[in-house]
């Protein structure tokens, strides 16, 4: 009876001890090399050089429009409106499909509610469609100067990241349109030292 029961005992502290070997001669995933990637709106963000900032593309403004009547002491017109989108953002371009383990985002400046999506090669027949990845760190502000690693997990070509842009006081420009002030605000993107992706070799991967 005694055999019978550690022969299963013995098959499973086997498998156990099988498995565990086999993730640790696992080798631990590397940097892609900055030549394997492109980023046409913040190139220095995956040059491979910690020491040159980027700072994320982003195309809007913040406009206020104030109509007083001076001679009643009332506001008329009291109008705030974001034209364009208020958020920054850049598209890294990896030169042919990877299998990305995980990014690591290494601030400049502040990041508020980051967002990242990646995408696979897209088809004459279908348009590049965006998937958000899943990480408990995805929304969660970043510090500047601090860096934030994602997981991914999945094969891909395309890596996006976006975030919420700021206002460039330094660029205000006011003016006075039939009795109106308008102020422009414009919007600037938040700056980025730089963005490394991380894969598993593929002769390692194909063992």
């Amino acid at each position: 009876m005694k055999a019978q029961i550690q022969l299963p005992l013995v098959v499973i502290l086997s498998t156990f001890i099988f498995t565990g070997c086999a993730v640790l001669q696992q080798p631990p995933a590397v940097a892609v090399h900055p030549a394997r990637l492109a980023c046409p709106d913040a190139p220095q963000i995956v040059d491979g050089n910690l020491q040159t900032v980027s700072a994320l593309a982003t195309d809007g403004y913040i406009e206020k429009r104030i109509l007083v009547d001076y001679r009643r002491g009332k506001t008329l017109v009291n109008d705030r409106q974001i034209v364009g989108t208020k958020r920054a953002g850049a598209l890294i371009v990896l030169k042919e499909p990877m299998y990305i383990t995980h990014i690591e985002v290494y601030t400049d400046s502040a990041i508020t509610e980051p967002l990242i999506d990646v995408a696979t090669d897209k088809s004459l027949s279908s348009p590049l469609k965006f998937i958000p990845i899943k990480d408990p760190q995805i929304g969660k502000p970043i510090k500047p100067g601090q860096m934030r690693r994602f997981r991914v997990g999945q094969k891909i070509r395309y890596l996006r990241i976006m975030t919420d842009a700021v206002k460039d006081m330094s660029g205000i420009k006011r003016s006075t349109i039939v009795k109106t002030q308008v102020t422009r605000i414009p919007l600037k993107g938040p700056t980025i030292r730089e963005i490394k992706l991380y894969e598993i070799p593929t002769e390692s991967r194909s063992r």
